[in-house]
């Protein structure tokens, strides 16, 4: 699994090429491409927390008395430099007999709670992800999390402080195939070149969804968290993150000179 972080648009760039003016003999467009990668600095742990009771208040209870020995559990995990925990979609549920027949699932008809409809208890669930650093802990998380009673436990993402830098590390490296690519056509060609006159950044378009990434981890730890007696998984996993890596596609036209 890799996370393609695609370079953003270049502080030189103009419109699509395409759409720009139509290029002399006194110039050449050079299409440039350049790839980085770094180690990833986290990665994020997504689990379900569930709660189980005759009555919604006792499935909360029980939602909540694990909530908090995973985030306790969690934030203690040996070797785990900076964490944050994050909740969400809280959903709580009947749970009627299999006799009860409502509809389909998507559009379930109305009934009154008796008979085969009879509630007989209540499910309770909540989404949790863990964003932690260094993202080699990831496995051991995971692990610790499912022992601890979370649910769908998953490797939901990896990623960079300052993906920016990457971004940054990405374009230079398409400029610099462009020139040298436009340096031997040059050569070949008999021809003198000159500098850069237009670059427009040809990369696909970064996805529009969740930022993954949004939250920026602190270097250390808080010292209430150091403070915890440490945690580890009776089952350790490693888990062998890959690099996060970033690719820049530039159209970049070069003067010839005379």
């Amino acid at each position: 699994m890799r996370l393609f972080l695609i370079a953003g648009l270049l502080a030189l760039a103009a419109p699509d090429l395409s759409q720009a003016q139509t290029l002399d003999k006194s110039q050449t467009i050079i299409t440039g491409i350049g790839s980085v990668e770094r180690p990833a600095e986290w990665a994020t742990v997504s689990l379900a927390v569930v709660g189980e009771g005759k009555t919604s208040v006792e499935a909360l209870r029980g939602l909540s008395a694990l909530q908090t020995k995973l985030e306790s559990q969690l934030s203690a995990l040996v070797g785990v430099k900076a964490i944050d925990i994050a909740t969400s979609e809280l959903k709580v549920q009947e749970v009627v007999g299999s006799d009860c027949e409502r509809g389909e699932s998507y559009q379930p008809r109305p009934t009154l709670s008796e008979g085969a409809c009879a509630v007989t208890g209540y499910v309770v669930t909540m989404t949790m992800r863990v964003k932690l650093a260094p993202a080699s802990r990831a496995g051991d998380a995971a692990s610790l999390a499912a022992e601890l009673g979370g649910r769908g436990v998953s490797l939901a993402a990896f990623g960079l402080n300052d993906p920016s830098s990457l971004r940054d590390a990405a374009i230079d490296a398409a400029i610099q195939d462009a020139r040298a690519q436009a340096a031997a056509i040059a050569k070949a060609s008999g021809v003198k070149l000159g500098p850069i006159a237009l670059v427009s950044d040809r990369s696909p378009r970064p996805y529009d969804g969740e930022e993954l990434d949004g939250v920026v981890l602190a270097t250390e730890a808080p010292a209430a968290l150091l403070a915890k007696p440490p945690a580890a998984p009776t089952a350790s996993v490693k888990v062998t993150v890959p690099p996060v890596e970033e690719t820049a596609r530039l159209s970049v036209v070069f003067s010839i000179l005379p």
